[in-house]
């Protein structure tokens, strides 16, 4: 099909028996190379594949840290208010936007792979929003956002929090009707 036959060593290999491969140069005769010897070409191979993954520095942004605070509006408690983080940093991926949902009382605990996991240290432009649930009819849904519009882009939020490494308590939240 691809025009090469037994004579064509273009490929610089031709398989002369069953356990003989020759390879542009000396033949190899497959059966004299003994058991030891393959097994430790094996150990080695699996090592460097094992290895290969060792050593790797993980980014800024893999590592979290716990962070919690609380949100208040109007001098009074918020539960049930979403929060997103955005991060300053613009290397961040956007895969990467630390949330919580905050209790009755208004507190919080900050996730970014899981619930409460905490968040990579560094600055951030906060969103919040808060839509109360409402009965409609046979299901309860999250009615309208009941925040000033400004809480809910990072560009007009005004809202900025630092997380650090050292310090897991952020500053409350206040915001203003």
């Amino acid at each position: 099909m691809f025009g090469f036959d037994d004579d064509d060593e273009t490929l610089g290999s031709r398989i002369t028996s069953e356990s003989q491969v020759e390879l542009a140069g000396p033949r190899v005769d497959i059966e004299q190379c003994s058991n030891s010897a393959l097994a430790a070409l094996c150990v080695t191979l699996t090592l460097l594949v094992f290895a290969s993954g060792c050593g790797r520095s993980s980014k800024p942004w893999e590592r979290v840290y716990a962070a919690s605070g609380k949100v208040k509006f109007a001098g009074y408690p918020l539960g049930g208010a979403q929060l997103t983080f955005f991060p300053r940093d613009k290397s961040i991926p956007a895969t990467v936007r630390p949330t919580a949902t905050t209790e009755i009382d208004g507190s919080f605990e900050l996730g970014t792979y899981s619930v409460d996991d905490g968040a990579p240290a560094g600055e951030y432009d906060v969103v919040v929003t808060w839509s109360p649930l409402v009965n409609a009819g046979d299901s309860v849904t999250p009615g309208p956002n009941r925040l000033p519009v400004r809480y809910s882009s990072p560009e007009s939020s005004q809202l900025k929090v630092k997380i650090d490494a050292n310090e897991s308590s952020i500053p409350a939240l206040e915001l203003a009707p």
